[in-house]
């Protein structure tokens, strides 16, 4: 889960060594509707997530596929 409540980019390390991968964020509250956040591949295994605003905490859920 990502949030904190005092941040709006997150950065996660996911050791799959690939670009290749499919990542989705959804709610974890609510609906658990599943959002399109601005998603940047910096390293093989590292993500970052623009959230576009401050998150309340652990209210989102990421899945890594690769």
């Amino acid at each position: 889960t990502i949030g904190n409540g005092a941040d709006s980019i997150f950065v996660i390390n996911h050791g799959f060594n690939s670009r290749d991968a499919f990542i989705t964020v959804r709610e974890d509250f609510d609906n658990y509707n599943q959002i399109i956040p601005f998603i940047e591949f910096l390293t093989p295994n590292t993500i970052r997530i623009d959230m576009g605003s401050i998150i309340a905490p652990n209210s989102y859920v990421v899945t890594i596929i690769a």
